[in-house]
């Protein structure tokens, strides 16, 4: 959000995910009108509910993280104060914990597309895992670590992909070429990839992890 005159304001995406960010959870400070030129005001907002939120437990289950006014905090699983992991506007939503619980896979839109990033858990920089023109959505980690599940789109449809934070490879499980298949998990030994199929009238459908089975 930006100055143009006193007491007047232009309002742009970033710019008001950064404002809102910034007024999610106690203590935070958020701005407001300013009394003067240079001289805005600042009051604490209290925010102790949420709508079309996701969350994570952690593997240990003691934190949750949550997306909220579209960036990523973390909070006892008692609830309490929370912490805010990503800055304001980083267009952040659908955290995953790393089954170490030092990572969070997300996707943000803030390049204008969905993308899959990780980040530590602590804060920190994030790092960006995937590019291009179509989406990567609902990121997953495998039970080891080293594999990241997500719904990308390539082309027309959404499919099933998993890809490896350490070496960027992408490998196809399943993309159907007239009908999309989405929001995976894994199974805790890691052989079997869950999603949602549109072909059946949105029902679970279950894939080998290895893409080398029909899915059932």
């Amino acid at each position: 959000m930006s100055t143009e005159n006193p007491g007047r304001f232009r309002l742009d995406r970033r710019g008001f995910l950064a404002a809102a960010g910034t007024a999610a959870v106690a203590p935070a400070l958020l701005p407001a009108p300013a009394t003067a030129v240079g001289q805005p005001a600042t009051f604490p907002v209290t925010v102790r509910q949420g709508t079309d939120m996701a969350l994570a437990v952690s593997p240990d289950g003691r934190t949750v993280a949550v997306d909220l006014l579209a960036t990523l905090w973390t909070l006892g699983a008692a609830g309490g104060p929370a912490t805010r992991v990503l800055p304001a506007d980083a267009d952040a939503t659908w955290p995953a914990f790393a089954p170490d619980g030092r990572t969070l896979a997300f996707q943000s839109y803030a390049d204008g597309g969905f993308q899959i990033w990780v980040v530590p858990v602590a804060g920190g920089q994030p790092r960006q895992l995937t590019s291009g023109r179509y989406d990567h959505r609902e990121p997953v980690f495998g039970p080891d670590g080293r594999m990241v599940v997500a719904s990308d789109r390539d082309g027309s449809t959404y499919g099933i992909y998993s890809l490896s934070p350490a070496t960027g490879a992408v490998t196809v499980v399943v993309n159907s070429a007239d009908q999309d298949e989405y929001h995976p998990t894994i199974a805790p030994d890691g052989s079997l990839i869950a999603f949602v199929s549109a072909a059946t009238k949105k029902s679970t459908w279950c894939q080998p992890t290895a893409a080398a089975g029909t899915p059932w």
